[in-house]
């Protein structure tokens, strides 16, 4: 997401991806994202800041073409059009995942910044289709990088 009006519809577009991530999941997908904010990258973060950054590294969509995967994809999309959030989507075919990996769609971690907190999670499939526990997954994320800004 490259712009969105205020803090809210940032947020309300983050969650709108966890709320289709069972979707992504159902469909055999892997997402790769980046949260945070955005002057902390910059490293100009200030108190109150409330410019915030999600970045999607990569979304592989395994054994879908690629209308299969903007399909998936367009409720999703829809909801950030309604948000009056800007992405950009890139597409690509890729014949197996050493080629998506190749193609630098997962960037080397560094880990140990001050700005980066890098965390991996598998959480159980109930997460998602929970609505409450889906909210405090949300929660969660959104009070980690709150807190950095």
């Amino acid at each position: 997401m490259t712009d969105t009006p205020n803090a809210e519809a940032f947020w309300a577009a983050f969650q709108s991806y966890l709320d289709h991530f069972e979707d992504f999941v159902n469909a055999g997908t892997y997402g790769y994202y980046l949260l945070g904010s955005s002057a902390a990258e910059n490293g100009e973060a200030s108190s109150n800041d409330t410019d915030y950054n999600f970045r999607m590294v990569s979304f592989v969509a395994p054994n879908m073409t690629i209308p299969q995967t903007q399909n998936l994809l367009r409720p999703w999309f829809n909801t950030l059009n309604t948000l009056n959030v800007s992405f950009t989507p890139v597409y690509s075919h890729a014949d197996s995942f050493y080629e998506v990996w190749e193609e630098d769609n997962f960037p080397l971690e560094t880990g140990g910044l001050d700005i980066y907190k890098l965390a991996s999670r598998l959480l159980p499939r109930n997460v998602f289709e929970n609505e409450d526990l889906r909210n405090k997954n949300f929660l969660a994320q959104r009070d980690a990088i709150e807190k950095v800004c």
